[in-house]
């Protein structure tokens, strides 16, 4: 071997191993998602799966954790799997689906409508859980091209050590363990809950400026239909049975509308809650944002026999003689009831749980807007403890949790009579968010009040304002004041931090 020869084996060796090693080290870096925020888990287990699914899932939440495909084995024959993820943006379901028939083209492709209200890119958390997971391929470029925010790099998409390198100081057991094999989290896409959380109250329903759907949103509806034509399968669009957060009138409507012009089927499931026998009561794990496996199993029947009428009449699903078919779903149901039965041991009843106050601190946050209740002064951004030394004042607060959409963790919401507060864990702290002025009982500090008028909002609180159509906002050092004026009253008016 000459001298030259050498040198360049050297270096390809050298270069290999590098690789290599930056490569095992993003792989430990990386989220595992196998014991906390399981959803981040659920698009790569897809590739693990046989592909020969009767239908397709896509969509946020509302399919992952409101869909159950083993009901729909065991009552229909029917085969599925659910590609959903954490606030799965529509874009994304398209992308997702792309990716879906590069492996398979189901009979059926099911999208949950709920992220239609999204028309731009939000988190970059959701960002990761969803498109991390994708495997490699022009697709999820374009799918990382459509989703990134601002803040975000495309090349941390492609190689998650640019964006992951800082995790050494959160490393455990978990990412050693996991390192190059993970469990699998769900039922064919589906994330089991067990525990029985019973809707107590819900959030206010607030007005909005805008109910209109955006542009963005129905541009990939119809790219999203037209996909499904070309590959020669069904598009159903459905609302999940859930009931926070609040679907508005106006947006179904729209989405009515779409599907009429466009001959889609459409079912807002919350229009037959009672028909399919949600009971709030038992049925949900978190206050009636989404159901628990008793609910779902409830739900899943009801769209199953749906899917049965329509499409199992015609021998679409037939998997009569299959017998390799249904021993991996004998399967399959056995570890589903076994974790369903396991649920239930460790999880009997959870309706008893109260929220905990967080720690004092930020006790002189109001150098910005502010709103006066009970004697006790409160802002965003300011700790939860404020809320019980108003409730020491003789007001006392109805409590609902759920899933959040804008921060990790939950939405909190603590409701007065005449105001509702949001609270969301940020830097492991619970911290107030929003405020909200429910009715015309309380004024704010500086005088304005639900009902009043345009000129009275100026005479209180001046002509400083950014108007965006019917919403005024003002700005005081890091807290966000706005006003909606709807038929020349005040509307709502809403404490939130500047920012976002």
């Amino acid at each position: 071997m000459s001298r030259k020869t050498k040198i360049v084996f050297t270096i390809s060796i050298t270069i290999l191993i590098t690789l290599f090693f930056l490569w095992l080290l993003q792989m430990l870096l990386m989220p595992k998602y196998m014991t906390e925020i399981r959803e981040g888990a659920l698009i790569a287990e897809y590739y693990d799966e046989p592909k020969n699914h009767d239908v397709i899932f896509v969509g946020d939440c509302e399919v992952y954790e409101n869909i159950s495909p083993i009901t729909l084995w065991k009552n229909y024959g029917i085969t599925s799997y659910i590609r959903g993820s954490a606030q799965q943006l529509i874009w994304q379901s398209y992308y997702i689906l792309q990716d879906t028939y590069r492996y398979e083209t189901p009979k059926v492709v099911i999208y949950n409508v709920q992220s239609m209200i999204y028309g731009e890119p939000q988190n970059e958390a959701y960002n990761r859980m969803t498109l991390d997971g994708l495997a490699f391929s022009s697709v999820k470029i374009d799918a990382i091209k459509a989703s990134m925010t601002e803040e975000e790099q495309f090349a941390s998409y492609l190689f998650p050590l640019l964006r992951y390198h800082s995790r050494w100081s959160d490393l455990s057991s978990e990412d050693f363990r996991y390192l190059f094999q993970r469990d699998s989290v769900s039922h064919n896409g589906y994330l089991m809950q067990t525990a029985v959380r019973p809707m107590e109250t819900l959030p206010a329903v607030k007005p909005l400026d805008d109910y209109t759907l955006p542009a963005i949103s129905f541009e990939y509806l119809g790219k999203m239909a037209e996909l499904c034509r070309s590959k020669g399968s069904e598009l159903i669009l459905v609302k999940s049975p859930s009931i926070y957060p609040h679907w508005y009138e106006e947006w179904d409507e729209q989405i009515v509308e779409y599907a009429r012009e466009k001959g889609l089927k459409y079912y807002n499931f919350l229009e037959v809650s009672d028909r399919i026998g949600i009971d709030m009561q038992t049925d949900t794990y978190d206050r009636g944002m989404h159901l628990n496996v008793y609910g779902t199993e409830k739900y899943t029947d009801y769209l199953g026999g749906i899917l049965q009428e329509n499409f199992g009449k015609s021998g679409k699903f037939d998997h009569a003689g299959d017998e390799e078919l249904a021993r991996i779903w004998e399967i399959k149901c056995a570890r589903y009831e076994a974790e369903k039965q396991a649920g239930q041991d460790k999880f009997p009843d959870f309706s008893n749980a109260t929220p905990t106050p967080d720690e004092k601190y930020n006790e002189h946050p109001h150098n910005g807007y502010y709103l006066n209740a009970g004697g006790v002064e409160i802002s965003v951004n300011c700790g939860v403890w404020l809320l019980d030394e108003i409730k020491k004042s003789g007001l006392d607060y109805r409590y609902y949790e759920a899933q959040s959409c804008a921060y990790q963790g939950l939405d909190k919401f603590y409701t007065f009579d005449s105001f509702e507060v949001l609270v969301n864990t940020i830097d492991g702290r619970d911290v107030i968010t929003s405020i909200s002025i429910l009715d015309d009982m309380i004024a704010i500090p500086e005088g304005l009040r639900i009902g009043n008028s345009y000129d009275t909002m100026v005479d209180k609180l001046g002509d400083g304002y950014t108007r965006s159509s019917d919403l005024y906002q003002y700005v005081r050092d890091g807290t966000m004041l706005t006003v909606l004026i709807k038929n020349g009253a005040v509307s709502s008016i809403e404490y939130t931090i500047n920012g976002s």
